[in-house]
């Protein structure tokens, strides 16, 4: 009788822990580590959140910068820490383009992070100079064809995400570019502005701005639809180029974050992102928020590197594990 007394109770107090920490999360403030260098599109649309995010969550959201490594570095701290939910990553889609098109990173993203949610999802915006004499994307990839390995193609490094839909472009329709690595998105868009480069895909946050203030033309962007704040460019897809690679921004936990701490993350996640000063934040930086729950998260990332897989083999790209 007595062991089964001790039993019972060995059992309650462990039982009693793992359902008071869904119940009463968060009880300390939780961080969300950016990935990526201070001042960026991710940073600033990460800070956006955390401004709105204690009237939720009843605790204080901070940020951790921790760049390097190509978004490697930050997201290691993540995988390596307890899988509480007091430290997460406010992360984009960087780490499965490394997996796919550059390799030798130390994890596998779709292994060691769980999905947690979705909260942007921004097209990539093809932009050429105000001055260049393509005014459409026909008449860009004309000029492209016909001149193969004339044009240049400023990306934001080697092998990254806004590299994709120059690449598929290319897997597409033959046309060759001269890709040329800047250190940053922010370089790269400059490029283009001060006639170093003749072409960008960049981010929504600096094209919007930059299409409106006349530096650059717009001429197509990814996506499956076209973007709510530049409703007269177009989409790739609406030249048979079926490029839907676009940007995430969205939470991941370490591998191990309990379902219950997924599920009250959710809740809370919900209400930023229809939190009507949050949407507003996000459209002035040129975003706009779109939220997915972990299992349509994670058919996104399953489907993007479906994708990545198809486009190494296609192109007969070169990685090293």
């Amino acid at each position: 009788m007595k062991k089964l007394i001790i039993v019972v109770l060995i059992a309650s107090m462990l039982f009693v822990p793992t359902c008071s920490l869904a119940a009463n999360y968060p009880e300390k403030p939780v961080t969300l580590v950016i990935p990526q260098a201070a001042g960026g599109s991710l940073d600033l649309a990460a800070r956006a959140f955390t401004s709105v995010a204690q009237k939720y969550f009843g605790k204080p959201v901070v940020i951790k910068i921790h760049a390097g490594g190509g978004t490697v570095l930050g997201t290691q701290d993540v995988i390596r820490a307890n899988a509480d939910g007091y430290t997460l990553l406010y992360g984009a889609n960087h780490l499965f383009a490394l997996k796919y098109l550059r390799g030798k990173i130390p994890f596998d993203p779709a292994v060691e992070l769980k999905p947690i949610a979705l909260l942007l999802d921004m097209p990539w915006v093809l932009c050429v100079a105000k001055d260049a004499p393509w005014n459409t994307f026909e008449e860009f990839i004309k000029y492209v064809k016909a001149n193969p390995e004339k044009v240049t193609m400023a990306n934001a490094s080697a092998m990254s995400v806004p590299q994709v839909p120059a690449l598929q472009i290319e897997q597409y329709t033959g046309a060759k570019f001269i890709h040329v690595p800047y250190d940053g998105g922010g370089p790269a868009n400059q490029s283009v502005v001060q006639g170093d480069s003749m072409a960008v895909f960049a981010t929504t946050g600096w094209a919007v701005s930059a299409i409106r203030d006349g530096l650059v033309k717009g001429l197509a962007i990814t996506g499956k639809n076209r973007f709510k704040l530049l409703p007269s460019v177009p989409t790739l897809n609406e030249f048979k180029i079926p490029c839907n690679v676009t940007l995430w921004a969205a939470i991941y936990g370490p591998k191990n974050l309990p379902n219950d701490i997924v599920d009250k993350l959710n809740e809370y996640i919900v209400k930023v992102n229809n939190d009507p000063q949050y949407i507003k934040m996000q459209e002035t930086l040129g975003n706009v928020p779109k939220y997915e729950n972990p299992k349509k998260f994670a058919e996104r990332i399953a489907d993007e590197e479906k994708a990545l897989s198809s486009l190494v083999k296609s192109l007969n790209i070169k990685i090293e594990h």
